[in-house]
């Protein structure tokens, strides 16, 4: 995906149920929704709460939430 229209049209092609545009967002948006995760949770959350630091990790965090994100693209129709 080089542009927003491309980015518009996988979308599209995704929330109608195409894998293989499921698949291209997974794999050129995780990456990047992963880092700031993890950026954000360094600067403020893990500052905070270190007792928690144990009972996960920013990549299990973020791949629950960013699975349940593209499985629920078909539901914005």
């Amino acid at each position: 995906m080089t542009d927003l229209m491309d980015l518009q049209r996988t979308l599209a092609a995704a929330a109608a149920g195409d894998a293989a545009a499921l698949q291209a967002l997974a794999e050129t948006l995780y990456p990047r929704v992963r880092e700031l995760v993890h950026r954000e949770l360094q600067h403020d959350f893990r500052r905070r709460h270190r007792w928690i630091l144990p009972l996960f990790s920013t990549r299990d965090v973020v791949h629950d939430v960013f699975a349940a994100v593209l499985r629920g693209l078909g539901s914005t129709r």
